[in-house]
């Protein structure tokens, strides 16, 4: 009898139809970085560029050399605690003898170098060097466990078109990179247009000598102006202050007799800034820590012949200088004075 024929089985070739719809994503690489940091509380965080603009002549340099001496001897800035870590000043503008007569007049010298004296290697003969990695080489061989630069002279770095938003927008992005590698953070200064150079109500952010990558980049810009621009004579001076995760504010100052930023009181009564000196240099024969009342500061201004309108403004300087510590309704408490880091 003929054996019946099998068919060959075979598989089916169409897809199983999926339990359920899903979509799999695959989480990128975490980055874990220690807590954020600041060089100044509030203002200035750490591995980020802070950028002070202003007119020719008005007061950029000093504010930054007066910054950087605030930082080394543990006052505040700007009323907000600052932090000390080790730092350089580096100036593009000035030369060494301009670095020397500036640092004269602070409280205690500090590490500098001057790109002016000693060009940038290559620069003679080739715009495209790396401008920003001969910077942090430098501060890291002043200061070999560098923790900020303070740099005089921003614009220097770049070679390129400063009016170009792509250009700049990668030359800042490339330096905010090489802060964050190197654990470094940088203050720098840069050009800003004259006010007259500017349309009507443009203001101080806008005016920045360029395009708008400069401030948009930096994490703080401050602006620094002369009050009234048609007097160049004129020694007060405002600072505006715009942080990118803090309200912005309004600061002060009057040039004084030697060429330094002092905090000014506003006000009509004639009185100078320096005035805050001496009372401030009063008060200071009370020891650390010790409680004061506001009648007894209202007294001491009366035997300095000092208004007791202005005495007021004086405390809430004082305050914001942590020259004065607030005690309470009615009271102040004089602060531990902070050692100066040699």
């Amino acid at each position: 009898m003929p054996k019946a024929k099998h068919k060959a089985k075979t598989k089916s070739l169409k897809p199983a139809a999926p339990a359920s719809a899903s979509i799999i994503t695959i989480d990128p690489p975490r980055i874990i970085r220690p807590p954020s940091k600041f060089i100044v509380d509030t203002i200035f965080p750490a591995h980020e560029l802070h950028i002070i603009g202003g007119p020719a002549h008005g007061g950029k340099t000093t504010l930054l050399y007066q910054m950087a001496d605030d930082l080394h001897a543990g006052r505040n800035i700007f009323g907000y605690v600052s932090h000390y870590e080790p730092f350089c000043f580096i100036s593009c503008m000035h030369s060494g003898s301009a670095c020397r007569n500036s640092i004269a007049k602070l409280d205690a010298p500090f590490p500098w170098y001057s790109f002016v004296d000693n060009a940038f290697t290559g620069e003679e003969v080739d715009k495209k060097i790396d401008k920003i990695k001969q910077v942090c080489d430098v501060a890291m061989r002043l200061v070999p466990d560098v923790r900020i630069i303070f740099l005089d002279g921003l614009m220097r770095l770049f070679d390129g078109s400063i009016t170009d938003n792509s250009s700049v927008g990668k030359f800042l992005s490339f330096l905010i990179r090489t802060l964050q590698e190197r654990d470094l953070s940088m203050i720098a200064t840069g050009r800003a247009a004259k006010p007259k150079e500017a349309s009507n109500g443009f203001r101080s952010i806008d005016r920045f000598l360029g395009c708008t990558a400069w401030t948009e980049l930096s994490s703080t810009f401050m602006a620094i102006e002369p009050v009234r621009n048609a007097s160049p004579l004129d020694p007060r001076r405002t600072v505006t202050l715009m942080p990118k995760y803090a309200a912005a504010s309004f600061h002060h100052f009057k040039f004084s007799g030697d060429g330094r930023l002092i905090e000014a009181i506003t006000g009509d009564d004639g009185t100078t800034p320096e005035r805050i000196d001496v009372f401030a240099n009063v008060i200071s024969v009370h020891e650390g820590g010790e409680r004061i009342s506001t009648s007894t500061l209202l007294e001491i201004g009366k035997e300095l012949d000092i208004p007791k309108s202005t005495i007021k403004r004086y405390l809430g300087v004082m305050l914001k200088q942590g020259r004065l510590k607030d005690a309470g309704h009615g009271w102040y408490r004089i602060p531990n004075s902070p050692s100066t880091i040699q």
